[in-house]
Formats: structure tokens, C-alpha cells, sequence
């Protein structure tokens, strides 16, 4: 478990705090964290759409 990666989502989740990832594959994803857990996250993204992303699929996290 990444302790520092699960603080940046949970500041996330906790302060409605936009966050992008970058994911292995190039694509650029953007919301505000809705859940997570082990092996993935939920985002809430523009338009009111969710995402889940698996974890594996991450190659940066901003915030």
C-alpha cells in the first residue's frame, strides 16, 4: 500500500479537491475523489460523470 499516494486521495475525497491523473497509456483524466480503496478509485468528473480507475493504471497523481 502506497501511504503517500492514499493521503493525496483522501485530501481529495475529504476537501473536494481537484486532482488529474496521469495514466500509464497517456490518457490525462481529471475529478474529485469520490471513493477508494486497495486496487481502485472513483472520481467524480465534469458533467457529473463517474470514472473508476484501477490503481495499476496510474503513472502520476497531481494535486
Amino acid at each position: 500500500m502506497n501511504v503517500q499516494q492514499d493521503e493525496v486521495l483522501n485530501e481529495s475525497k475529504v476537501n473536494s479537491k481537484q486532482v488529474k491523473f496521469i495514466l500509464k497509456n497517456g490518457v490525462h483524466m481529471d475529478g474529485i475523489v469520490e471513493a477508494f480503496d486497495r486496487y481502485v478509485v472513483v472520481i467524480r468528473q465534469e458533467g457529473d460523470k463517474q470514472a473508476m480507475i484501477y490503481k495499476s493504471a496510474f503513472s502520476t497523481i497531481i494535486s
